[in-house]
């Protein structure tokens, strides 16, 4: 605990960089696309990850059109795998698989069980996709089950609403 605690105290958050830390990494510059594998935890800005693996899809080059340099902007999509706990604005994420796509801004969490909590309030699912932008939710049951949420009237809104 103190190890990390002082990997993660190096300096204010930084929404433009991710910092990773894992067992092994498995890079693959062809296909644009680096996969770190066992006991995973990653930092973005107020966003922690933890998970048994997770893997970022980038694209290097600028686009035509643009004046961006290479590498701006480059994170697309990442997906992290097994056991994912992602903690995020005074809320708790849970679930087997979640993939946060940059251009959407959305992640989308999918097994039976993922479930958000937020103070004494949790929603809970076999898909839950989060829109970044607006604050919205969406929650689905999957085949025969069902969504669940608990809310307290002594705590304001859903989850996700801060």
């Amino acid at each position: 605990a103190e190890d990390l605690q002082t990997q993660t105290s190096g300096g204010p958050a930084d929404d433009n960089m991710i910092r990773i830390t894992a067992d092994r990494l498995v890079a693959d510059t062809q296909s644009q696309n680096a996969e770190f594998i066992g006991h995973v935890h990653a930092i973005r800005g107020n966003m922690t990850i933890l998970c048994d693996s997770l893997k970022i899809f980038y694209n290097d080059a600028p686009d035509q059109d643009s004046q961006k340099q290479p590498g701006a902007d480059a994170i697309e999509r990442i997906v992290a795998d097994g056991n994912v706990n992602i903690q995020f604005d005074n809320q708790t994420a849970t679930t087997q698989r979640a993939v946060w796509s940059t251009a959407e801004q959305t992640i989308v969490l999918s097994g039976p069980g993922s479930t958000i909590v937020s103070g004494k309030s949790s929603i809970s699912g076999s898909k839950i996709t989060l829109h970044q932008g607006d604050n919205r939710v969406n929650v689905e049951g999957g085949s025969g089950g069902r969504v669940e949420a608990q809310f307290f009237s002594d705590e304001q809104g859903l989850p996700l609403n801060n």
